[in-house]
Parts: structure tokens; C-alpha cells; sequence
């Protein structure tokens, strides 16, 4: 039933939203986009339908064999071949880690192991297809990240070490992302088209390629800086009157300790996604622009990337890069980065302005040359 196949995980939300609309049998026999009336547009097919919602149905009977899908995935490799390759069977096989590392009764150093086994898993899938859910993926392995996190709290040690299990979660925030980039860009078109030369001629400019690879690679930018967002918020305190015994005066200091650990650890990571190989210029604009908005210039200077001092030299952006970077922060980016006219649409979120304002006043040159130590040029 399309109530049923609406709860599949790795259905993306506009299929997901589809289906529970309800979706006929001839729906799925020729699928047809929709006009904005709902009605069908001959000639035109639905690739979330033909392509996407199988794939998701295979997944869903892989995960319901008992013996972790094996025999499922490889009649399916032999059966539909153009439907299901080796980059879904593989991804199909991390589900499958990840449904076993979210057994309550899986030992952390175990559970661990099966985080990054599934990372590994997904990382061929994440690459070859562009169209997997990111935000899913994502979710999966922050669940195990955040579940670590409380299990460790509040902190006796002011400076614990991470526990296997967050690091391995970590590593999937950072690694799959990026995959996902360059999957959504391979060519990339996005660059290219908010480089200078290409700002400077105008969105009139940019081809349809270029402006759809910009939606696409800042959607998979928002999914790593919203999780970041979320570890820069340090934890609720702890009422030292209800710790027990001896565990009040560790109680009383955490939140100090929580706040610098939360501080460390999100901008450890951001600086761990700007070192990754093949290094990518566009991910340190979309992090430079996130700093200033969200008024972290102190994280902004310090930050690792030799086009960092362009990036605060550079003023004001051209009219085409403002439009992309505004929408890029709004609090509707799920919404505005899902296609061209509707990033075209999104009006500028509150602050947007004086964030430019203060890139085109020049003073984050300075203040990143002082960081660095050239009290001159400074």
C-alpha cells in the first residue's frame, strides 16, 4: 500500500510526501510527472518513481532477510542488473551493519566495528549515485554519535577521549558529505560558476548544468554544517543537588567543560572536512560564509585553507553569489537548495546583510593576518 511504502528509509521526502498522497498501480506501471494540478504530463516520467522507489523496495526485502540479504542481493544483481548494481548491493550491505550496530545489545567496541564497516560500505554507494538521501545517511550514523555523547555525561574527566564509537560516526559526518559532492559535481560546475570570473559575468551566465550542481552541492554542504551547528550547542546543564555523592562537584564544573568540549569538537571536524583529499575550494566559502553569519569570525580566521585570505580580501560578493549564499543560510535552505527557481525565490534571511557588511568593510583581512602573525601587512 502507498502508506506502506511511504515509511521506507531511503525513499527521499518529495517521494515519501508522494506516495502518502497516494500513488495508483497505473502511477507506478507508466510514471509520468505531475503538472502543478496533479495531473500527469505525457511524455515526461518520474525518475523518483521509475528508478528510485524499486531501489528502495529491494532495499526494504534485503533488510527483511533473515540471513542479512545476501541471496535477495544477488538475485536482484542477476535479475535486474540496470535497476540494482554493485554500488546498491553495497549499500544495502551498510543498512544491514547499521541495523546491527543499532542492536541495544551490541558492545560498544563492536558496534564501533560496524560503524565503520558500514562507512566503508556506503562510501562506493555514496559516490556512484547521486540521487542517495544524504540527510538519511547522515541521521543514521549522528544517532550513534549523540547516543555515545549522553552515555558519557556529564563529564568527570574535564578532557575524556572520544569513545570508538564517535569517532567512527564522526569520521561518516565528515567522509559522506564530501562523497556526495563530488557524486552531485563531478565536473565541477558549481565552482566554476562562483569563481570570480564566473560571479562576475552573472547568473544570466551560468548554464543550466552549472546552476543545477550549485543546488546540489550546497545541499550536501547544509547536511554536514546543520550537524556541526547542532555539536557547537553545548549540553543542557546538570543540577549538581540531584548528582549522587561524591559526583556533585564533577556535576557543579561540567557545563564549563561541556561548553569547551562542544567548542572543540565541532570546529575539529570542520577543519577535518577542509583537509580531506581532493581538496575542495568550495566547501571553505560555504564554511566562511556559515562563520560570519552565525558571528564565529574568530573560528573564521582560524580556520586552515590557503584560499581563506582570498575569501576575506575578496568584499562584497557579485549579485549572483549573494543570491546563492543567502539562500545557502536561510532557515528554509531544505526548501530554497531543491531547485534553481526556488533558490531564486528565497528572500534574504534576517542578518544576511550585516554579514556582508562586515565582509565588505575589510576588517577580517587584518584580523586573519594578525592570527598569522604578519603584524605588518596587518
Amino acid at each position: 500500500a502507498p502508506g506502506r511504502l511511504a515509511e521506507l528509509p531511503e525513499l527521499p521526502p518529495k517521494l515519501k510526501a508522494h506516495l502518502a498522497a497516494g500513488l495508483t498501480l497505473q502511477g507506478l506501471a507508466v510514471p509520468l510527472l505531475l503538472d502543478g494540478r496533479g495531473k500527469p504530463q505525457p511524455g515526461r516520467w518520474d525518475a523518483d518513481i521509475e528508478a528510485r522507489l524499486p531501489k528502495a523496495l529491494f532495499h526494504a526485502l534485503g533488510a527483511a532477510e533473515a540471513a542479512g540479504g545476501a541471496a535477495v542481493t544477488r538475485r536482484l544483481q542477476a535479475e535486474c542488473p540496470e535497476l540494482f548494481s554493485s554500488a546498491d548491493a553495497s549499500s544495502l550491505k551498510a543498512w544491514e551493519l547499521l541495523s546491527r550496530a543499532d542492536a541495544p545489545t551490541t558492545a560498544e567496541p563492536d558496534r564501533a566495528a560496524l560503524l565503520s564497516d558500514a562507512l566503508a560500505a556506503f562510501l562506493p554507494a555514496v559516490s556512484a549515485d547521486a540521487s542517495v538521501d544524504l540527510a538519511v545517511l547522515v541521521d543514521a550514523f549522528f544517532a550513534h554519535h549523540a547516543r555515545a555523547k549522553r552515555a558519557s555525561a556529564p563529564p568527570v574527566d574535564p578532557a575524556p577521549g572520544a569513545s570508538p564509537v564517535s569517532e567512527a560516526a564522526e569520521r561518516a559526518l565528515v567522509q559522506l558529505p564530501l562523497a556526495a559532492v563530488r557524486a552531485a559535481d563531478p565536473d565541477n560546475l558549481a565552482p566554476q560558476a562562483l569563481s570570480a570570473a564566473g560571479a562576475a559575468a552573472g547568473v544570466d551566465g551560468w548554464s543550466k548544468q552549472q546552476r543545477g550542481a550549485i543546488c546540489a552541492r550546497l545541499r550536501c554542504y547544509r547536511v554536514l554544517l546543520d550537524k556541526l551547528d547542532f555539536l557547537a550547542r553545548p549540553p543542557l546543564p546538570v543540577d549538581p543537588h540531584k548528582a549522587p555523592g561524591p559526583a556533585a562537584a564533577s556535576a557543579a564544573a561540567a557545563p564549563a567543560a561541556a561548553a569547551a568540549a562542544a567548542g572543540e569538537g565541532w570546529s575539529r571536524l570542520l577543519r577535518e572536512a577542509l583537509r580531506q583529499a581532493p581538496s575542495d575550494e568550495l566547501l571553505l566559502d560555504a564554511a566562511a560564509w556559515w562563520l560570519l553569519y552565525g558571528n564565529r569570525e574568530e573560528e573564521l580566521v582560524e580556520l586552515a585553507s590557503p584560499r581563506l585570505e582570498a575569501f576575506c580580501a575578496a568584499g562584497p560578493p557579485p549579485e549572483g553569489g549573494r543570491r546563492v549564499w543567502a539562500a545557502f543560510l536561510s532557515p528554509a535552505a531544505g526548501e530554497a537548495l531543491e531547485s534553481w527557481e526556488a533558490l531564486a525565490a528565497t528572500p534574504e534571511p534576517a542578518g544576511f546583510g550585516e554579514a556582508v557588511s562586515r565582509l565588505s568593510r575589510g576588517y577580517l583581512l587584518p584580523r586573519l593576518l594578525f592570527r598569522r602573525g604578519q603584524y605588518v601587512e596587518a
